[in-house]
């Protein structure tokens, strides 16, 4: 899973994987100097004044999850001989 890390020098973000529940507080980058862990937000939705979804916002979200999905859908083709044997 990847975490993110803000260097103490420049504040630049930093991410390193590690298994989930095992991410320490801190890292020591390659030049020396530590990057304290941060959270950040994963995901941003784009919200009405309703509370709803704003139709630009939704247009913009499908469109988005369908090019994740194609990509998906290519990759696991690509991998799976299964797959690639049933086309």
């Amino acid at each position: 899973m990847g975490y993110e890390f803000k260097r103490e020098d420049n504040g630049e973000i930093v991410e390193k994987n590690f298994p989930m529940g095992e991410c320490p507080k801190f890292i020591v980058c390659e030049d020396g100097v530590r990057a304290n862990r941060i959270f950040s937000v994963p995901f941003v939705q784009i919200m009405g004044t309703n509370g709803h979804v704003t139709g630009d916002g939704a247009a913009k979200l499908n469109a988005d999850m369908k090019a994740r999905q194609s990509a998906a859908d290519k990759r696991m083709r690509e991998r799976w001989k299964s797959v690639r044997s049933a086309q």
